[in-house]
Parts: C-alpha cells; sequence; structure tokens
C-alpha cells in the first residue's frame, strides 16, 4: 500500500482488506515482529498513539523473498509408530518340546488363572524356562497355545494370588517383572492335573 509507518489500528485494516480472520492478540504479534527484527518503531512518525511501528531492512527482504505454501498443501500428521511388542524368550519355542500330552488339555480348563499357572508349570517342569514376565505369558498363551489372554487378566492373576510367586527384575526390561512359581502355586496346579486326568 506503499504506507510507510503502520500501527495496530492499521493492522486490523489490512486483515480486513485482505479478507482474513483478525490475528487474536496484534499488540503480541507486533512485539514478536520486533524481537525477530522485521519491524521497528517508527520514531518520525506525527501520530504516537498507537504506537507507529515501520518494516526493517530485514522485514523487506523477508517479503520479497517470501513464498507463500501451497494452501492444498496439508501438514503431515505424525504417525504413531505402534508399540513394539515386547519380545519374548519363548516366542521360538516349540509346542512339541513341552510335551503337553503328559498334562491335562490347558484350552478344555474353564478358569484363566488354571490355563495361565498350567502352562507357567508345563514349561518349568520341561525346564525350558522358569521365570516369566506378563509378555512371557501372553506369548505363551496366545502366540503358542492360541488362547486368549490380555495383560490386565495376567496381572490379575498375579495380583490376586501374590504369595505363590518369587518376584524378581526383569534383565530384558526395566520396567517389568519376572515370576517363578512358588510351592503354593505349584500345589493348586498338581491338584488341577489330577482333577483332569483322563482316564
Amino acid at each position: 500500500n506503499k504506507v510507510k509507518s503502520f500501527n495496530s489500528e492499521t493492522v486490523k485494516q489490512y486483515y480486513s482488506d485482505a479478507r482474513r480472520p483478525k490475528c487474536s492478540n496484534i499488540s503480541d504479534a507486533l512485539l514478536k515482529l520486533t524481537q525477530k527484527g522485521y519491524i521497528m518503531d517508527d520514531e518520525s512518525a506525527e501520530q504516537k498513539s498507537p504506537k507507529p511501528y515501520t518494516l526493517t531492512t530485514q522485514g523487506i527482504e523477508y517479503i520479497e523473498t517470501y513464498t507463500p505454501k501451497d494452501s492444498v498443501e496439508k501438514k503431515a500428521s505424525k504417525v504413531r509408530k505402534p508399540r513394539a511388542k515386547s519380545e519374548s524368550i519363548y516366542s521360538e519355542i516349540n509346542p512339541d518340546e513341552l510335551n503337553l500330552d503328559n498334562y491335562p488339555d490347558i484350552k478344555k480348563l474353564k478358569k484363566f488363572k488354571e490355563q495361565m499357572l498350567l502352562i507357567m508349570f508345563v514349561v518349568t517342569q520341561e525346564q525350558k524356562g522358569d521365570a516369566f514376565s506378563v509378555a512371557d505369558i501372553q506369548c505363551l498363551m496366545t502366540d503358542i497355545l492360541g488362547l486368549p489372554a490380555t495383560r490386565d487378566q495376567i496381572n490379575g492373576v498375579f495380583q490376586t494370588n501374590k504369595s505363590w510367586f518369587k518376584k524378581e527384575d526383569d534383565p530384558n526390561n526395566q520396567k517389568a517383572y519376572k515370576r517363578k512359581l512358588l510351592q503354593g502355586a505349584k500345589d493348586f496346579i498338581i491338584e488341577v492335573i489330577e482333577k483332569n486326568k483322563t482316564p
């Protein structure tokens, strides 16, 4: 507009002329432009209120080299990476190695607690491991045996029967624990095995 000096009131008018919604805080926007060195106080302006500004050399260069972004171009939204599933030391285990024929059919047990404790017992008895994180049990139950098992269900068994497990730090995950079966859990499972023996 060939205007050398401007203030907050004239800026409001420029928004209106450009048919754009007005900036919510023009004074703050002008302050930020001053801090960036794009505008400065206009000492030569006759009117001193509202505060007059003028473009600096840096501001003029910015305007002359400014290239507007394509209005159609949208900012690429941040794609959340799926949380990596905790790798379990049991992920490569072969069900045949567990000699499941020597135990009751885990899938036929009606209670989740019995299914979970039996798979821990079997793995321990068959000397494939004796310490289990929540991720380990979920892997054994869902990936290896095809049984439904949520982290909440597994944690529920651990919380309800704390005295049945020895808790220790998980060397592969500082935020998790591994648990070993204590005698109380073993006695419970032996009883389940006896009850579910096929004649």
